[in-house]
């Protein structure tokens, strides 16, 4: 008997086939609409405070997103993974950086923490989403927990062809309210005030 589980591992395994055949061409022109696509949104131009993430491996590269919106002046927040796969929200400083042990760069315990209610938009990471805004994440559970308690905007960055019909899901697990590809942007649940 096949488990959600199951179905969730395998394809993840075939994520990691398609973006391995991705030319490093591709992949730029790709993270370059997406980026832009991210920052003309009305949601991030009325945001004051965002929590990103730092892109690893194949992901989409947010990297120039943290500079961009934290040279215009807005609070940028990263996350930083605590023990029983929870996460908390630091105030993102570029000279203030850690690298944790799973390899993404993290604010250190110095950093203030922001509660969720003082982020106005959430930028979710996913292996890939679902044209419902479902979305496929690493395993570990950590934004499922986050996103449980959070009630502001989320957003998902997509590549096209990575686009799911559905993802199997969990009765834990919530859609993003909005999910950019390179050619559009899906609103599958109301934006969040």
């Amino acid at each position: 008997m096949c488990t959600t589980t199951d179905e969730k591992r395998r394809l993840r395994r075939r994520i990691r086939e398609l973006e391995e055949g991705l030319t490093q061409d591709q992949r730029i022109h790709s993270d370059a609409c997406l980026q832009k696509r991210f920052l003309e949104l009305d949601a991030v131009a009325r945001a004051e405070t965002l929590l990103l993430y730092d892109s690893m491996g194949t992901e989409v590269d947010t990297h120039f997103l943290m500079y961009t919106l934290w040279n215009q002046g807005k609070r940028v927040v990263l996350p930083c993974c605590l023990p029983d796969h929870q996460m908390v929200g630091r105030v993102y400083a570029p000279d203030c950086l850690w690298q944790h042990p799973y390899g993404m760069w993290e604010p250190a315990k110095e950093c203030e923490a922001v509660a969720p209610e003082d982020i106005d938009l959430v930028l979710v990471p996913a292996v890939c989403y679902d044209r419902s805004g479902m979305r496929l994440g690493r395993g570990g559970g950590y934004y499922d927990r986050y996103l449980a308690e959070y009630r502001g905007m989320t957003v998902g960055l997509c590549r096209e062809w990575l686009l799911q019909e559905t993802i199997p899901a969990e009765e834990w697990d919530r859609p993003v309210g909005m999910v950019l590809t390179e050619q559009r942007v899906l609103c599958p649940k109301p934006e969040k005030e």
